[in-house]
């Protein structure tokens, strides 16, 4: 329910709210779950969007690395794991971090959303990459 409540508060631009609930459903899925589950990079996810969304690049950058960390290989939802793949990627450029890797996960996200016929979210990073 904090989870969910984060995303609404993001999608509000209400980001320091959304952070607060991000972190009360990271803290309680990681007493439950453990620290390394793939469930926990859900709230991460969150903190990163919040964190890019109120300006600090860098630091959405260290939280959706260890988001993305966390699903790949896990999370039996690819599509979430792509949607991690290109927010991670639009905080490196806006960071002005590693673009080369900002590109490679931009276009495997890309691909997923094709194969799982999400073709609006491939659009959109199709769009994101031609603007590189």
């Amino acid at each position: 329910a904090r989870n969910d409540r984060g995303d609404a508060l993001n999608k509000l631009k209400r980001y320091a709210d959304a952070e607060s609930d991000y972190r009360d459903a990271l803290r309680i899925l990681r007493m439950q779950l453990g620290p390394t589950n793939y469930k926990t990079a859900y709230p991460m996810h969150g903190l990163g969007e919040a964190r890019l969304g109120a300006g600090d690049a860098r630091g959405a950058v260290r939280l959706l690395a260890d988001a993305l960390e966390l699903k790949s290989g896990h999370d039996p939802d690819v599509v979430a794991v792509a949607d991690t793949q290109f927010l991670l990627a639009r905080a490196l450029v806006v960071a002005g971090d590693d673009r080369k890797r900002a590109v490679t996960l931009a276009r495997q996200a890309r691909d997923v959303y094709g194969k799982n016929n999400f073709s609006q979210k491939a659009d959109a990073v199709a769009g994101w990459l031609a603007t590189l």
